[in-house]
């Protein structure tokens, strides 16, 4: 019956979860290994950048320390090898290094996916993007004061504060609203802002 079933489930989830848990526990042993194969000729691993350069000059303890993570899966089987004398301070500042450097990393891609998007749209929208390598997307205004104003519309008609940028920040007559894309902003964030400065650029009849 629906009892028996949600047993059955219940025991199969125990199940899988503690397969997991002990995967990751090997691959953590196995992370250790490796390192007390390689720290003990190296200075002590006491920062996060010191961390980074093991980590570069090891590509192999590295791609380890990345199937540790993949096994562990959010769970705490890492911090228990730690906690549990499994794993050494120093292969665990490693481990620690690898987690910050992926998070950063996915950061990244998400905004660079983020600032293509939003420059994408604004471009379709005919709106004078400005090209840069930086995380921030540029549009021209051209005149101080229309900068402001379109700043201020934005904020008061729309809610939406984009920053102006004006001389000395920018040479004159290269004023712009400053757009900061961000992987927490939606397609429907982004058509928002596309309409509104759309908008805007009718209004203050800006070029």
């Amino acid at each position: 019956d629906g009892s028996v079933n949600q047993l059955l489930d219940w025991n199969r989830k125990a199940l899988e979860k503690a397969r997991n848990a002990q995967l990751a526990t090997d691959k953590a042993l196995q992370v250790q290994q490796q390192a007390q194969a390689i720290l003990p000729g190296r200075p002590p691993v006491q920062n996060f950048q010191q961390a980074q350069q093991v980590l570069k000059d090891n590509p192999a303890l590295t791609a380890s320390i990345d199937d540790a993570i993949r096994a562990n899966q959010g769970g705490n089987t890492l911090y228990n090898a730690r906690a549990q004398g499994l794993m050494s301070t120093e292969t665990h500042q490693l481990m620690t290094a690898r987690k910050l450097e992926l998070q950063q990393q996915a950061v990244n891609a998400a905004t660079k996916r983020a600032i293509e998007e939003e420059v994408k749209a604004l471009q379709a929208a005919g709106l004078p993007v400005i090209a840069n390598e930086a995380h921030i997307v540029p549009v021209l205004v051209g005149d101080p004061e229309l900068c402001r104003q379109a700043s201020q519309m934005l904020i008061e008609d729309h809610g939406i504060y984009i920053q102006p940028i004006n001389y000395p920040t920018v040479p004159r007559g290269t004023e712009r609203l400053r757009i900061t894309p961000t992987p927490l902003h939606s397609d429907a964030d982004i058509d928002r802002l596309v309409a509104a400065l759309s908008e805007l650029w009718s209004q203050c009849a800006l070029n």
